[in-house]
């Protein structure tokens, strides 16, 4: 592979193409998530709370092993393989890439025989095997997206993942209307939808240029594990935040209070595309060298303020959206989903400041926030939802998502003011 494909073009302004390729970006994922949304509604309403809480639970793991399973060479291959110097062969990457798929399969099983019992769920052998399945075929789908988005082609990535989520929902809706509402037959459409998603990653790579050939280089791969292990550490602390409240609902009270759960968190995390469209080119640019975290102080504001407009329109019309969404038997999701909302601002400025500091370098920043972010909302959960249940569970990420924003913030800031004295300090004759 040569390092054309992945050279950064250098813009004649740092941010520019920066907001048309976020607004770009925030169609494409409002595509992804609108599908995602309609399925999830398709599928409570398919199952009802207690199997809906169930479906969110397998998810949810599958979250958790998909960080330790990728070992962070998504977050490594964002700077190795478009390095200035030496970069990394995609083929090298490729091999990587199977050789974890092979292990997320037996992650997966092991999970489903350890976790899944401690939060009241138990899966038969079948059940099991495409549990399994899903895990290995997301992690697929996680690696070659990132692998586009370490090019910079931000936008085909989220086409991508668009065609994927829209896939699942076709399947998943035939499934049901074939008569089938149950947990397998829906697994097996989120597997067959995920396995679309590979393949035509796959075909936009190799379009590029991109050679997938898989080869194994000792080298190679510990350059992208070591690189990427800060960034495991940040992806690992953001999953547990997001989602272990899901998890501990399940442990300390019901499947049935999880089902709620998810149905209050599916309006704020749409919330939180404009700034996670946005802070994948920041990172490529930063990292790149081709732009300056100065440069995107308008965007940012702008995003910022645009988060908080859109939670307090949702606050207003939470019930009327619930009960036309998902239905009265989900009534209960309103306060929750208040509740979150209040947390939005921070995980904006999470998105925005952390992905700076990624592509500054300093990953490792970013770890300590969303790992202290996992320690806090998980006291949280333990002390508040025993006592307040899913409404105490939406506090508790609430106040959490606000700390990791400020956090972060405040760990960009001292950075970049390092930086500025670095630079303005007159040099010794």
């Amino acid at each position: 592979m040569t390092s054309a494909p992945g050279a950064p073009e250098i813009p004649s302004s740092p941010a520019t193409g920066l907001l048309g390729t976020g607004a770009l970006t925030v169609v494409l994922k409002l595509g992804s998530n609108g599908c995602l949304t309609v399925l999830a509604i398709v599928t409570a309403r398919a199952l009802g709370p207690s199997n809906r809480g169930v479906l969110v639970l397998l998810l949810t793991v599958v979250l958790f092993s998909l960080l330790l399973g990728s070992l962070g060479v998504n977050v490594g291959a964002r700077t190795q393989l478009v390095a200035p110097v030496d970069p990394v062969p995609s083929g090298h990457y490729a091999g990587l890439v199977l050789t974890l798929l092979g292990l997320q399969t037996l992650l997966c099983l092991a999970a489903a025989s350890t976790l899944l019992p401690l939060a009241n769920v138990t899966l038969p052998a079948g059940q099991r095997v495409l549990f399994a399945l899903l895990g290995t075929v997301t992690l697929g789908v996680y690696l070659l997206n990132d692998a586009m988005n370490a090019y910079g082609w931000v936008a085909q990535s989220s086409a991508v993942d668009a065609c994927g989520s829209a896939a699942q929902l076709v399947i998943v809706v035939g499934v049901i209307a074939a008569g089938a509402p149950r947990l397998a037959p829906i697994m097996v459409g989120l597997i067959l939808g995920s396995i679309l998603q590979m393949l035509i990653a796959v075909a936009v790579l190799r379009r590029r240029g991109i050679d997938l050939r898989p080869r194994c280089s000792r080298r190679s791969w510990r350059r992208l594990v070591r690189s990427g292990l800060p960034g495991m550490g940040a992806g690992l602390g953001e999953v547990l935040t997001f989602r272990v409240d899901r998890y501990l609902l399940a442990v300390f009270a019901t499947p049935a209070a999880v089902g709620f759960y998810s149905v209050a968190s599916t309006a704020p995390e749409i919330l939180r595309l404009p700034s996670l469209a946005l802070s994948t080119p920041i990172f490529h640019r930063v990292a790149s060298g081709t732009a300056d975290v100065r440069d995107f102080r308008k965007i940012r504001r702008l995003c910022l303020l645009g988060t908080v407009a859109m939670a307090g329109i949702t606050a207003l019309v939470a019930p009327l959206l619930i009960k036309l969404t998902f239905g009265p038997e989900y009534a209960a999701s309103v306060t929750p989903l208040r509740i979150l909302l209040l947390g939005e601002l921070g995980i904006a400025l999470y998105h925005l400041d952390g992905s700076a500091l990624g592509g500054l370098g300093h990953m490792s920043s970013v770890s300590i926030a969303s790992l202290s972010g996992f320690v806090l909302v998980a006291v949280a959960d333990v002390l508040l939802i025993r006592a307040y249940g899913v409404a105490g569970a939406a506090w508790a990420s609430a106040i959490t998502y606000t700390a990791m924003g400020l956090l972060v913030t405040s760990f960009l800031r001292r950075r970049t003011a390092i930086c500025s004295r670095m630079t303005t300090e007159p040099q010794a004759p």
